[in-house]
């Protein structure tokens, strides 16, 4: 059975996403999801370009490692239950 799990997996796809394996992952899609929450009025301020940004008091580099964090916290864990799609 773990062979057809693997399998699966390597394929891609959320049929056989099971209950355990969402909650496996849980916490980062919370984590993740409540960062990019947070990090949203910083990347308002950033999609007016970078001088304005920093001329509205963005920390410009901060702002964009802290949504890169969140956006690859959800990108993993999604990838970690869905598995690697390859037509996406």
């Amino acid at each position: 059975d773990i062979a057809g799990s693997f399998k699966l997996w390597q394929i891609g796809g959320v049929g056989g996403a099971s209950f355990e394996r969402i909650a496996q992952v849980a916490p980062f899609l919370a984590v993740g999801f409540a960062v990019c929450l947070l990090s949203a009025r910083a990347l308002n301020s950033l999609a007016l370009g970078d001088e304005l940004a920093a001329g509205l008091g963005e920390r410009v580099a901060v702002a964009r490692a802290v949504a890169a964090l969140g956006a690859v916290l959800l990108c993993g864990a999604a990838t970690a239950v869905a598995g690697p799609i390859g037509f996406v």
